[in-house]
């Protein structure tokens, strides 16, 4: 991992602690990051919204490419919509497809205004929800992928985040 990669990332672990404080009550403890060498979900479900914009360094602008996954055993995504809508779920429906995507989209929000202050200016992306068992999630192809174990009173999931952007390639 490089220092750009360290100062785009603490953003988001910053916003989504306290994502997960505010809208779901609980805190989160991120242990063991490691570089990921797959492009396949961990958790049976992933919620994921793609990082588009430009970086500033050094009196230049430069394109990134990145994204933003969190990937959840199904049972702590049903906890996760069941918290978040404040309604009991017991399976995956239609009513809880987006709950995720949205969550991914939040963090993303609460990010923004810190990745502004090192240079970063994001462009408008929508965010998705995947299902199904060892998924694969589509990556820039040349980005850095970290993911991290997560731990919270909900359950365990991962949270992976990519970097792409020309200093990388």
């Amino acid at each position: 991992m490089n220092d750009s990669f360290l100062k785009f990332s603490a953003p988001f672990i910053k916003s989504a602690k306290e994502t997960f404080k505010t809208m779901m009550s609980t805190e989160i403890t991120l242990h063991s990051p490691k570089l990921k060498d797959n492009t396949l979900s961990t958790g049976d479900i992933t919620a994921l919204i793609g990082i588009n914009g430009t970086i500033e360094r050094n009196g230049k602008v430069d394109e990134f490419r990145g994204l933003l996954a969190l990937s959840f055993p199904e049972d702590v995504y049903l906890k996760l919509a069941s918290r978040m809508l404040g309604e009991e779920y017991k399976e995956y429906t239609a009513d809880i497809a987006d709950a995720g995507a949205e969550f991914t989209n939040i963090i993303l929000g609460a990010a923004k205004p810190e990745l502004l202050k090192i240079g970063i200016k994001l462009g408008l992306t929508t965010p998705s929800t995947v299902r199904g068992r060892q998924h694969e999630i589509q990556y820039p192809k040349t980005g850095i992928i970290v993911e991290t174990n997560v731990t919270c009173d909900l359950g365990n999931f991962f949270m992976d985040l990519c970097y792409q952007d020309t200093n990388l390639k």
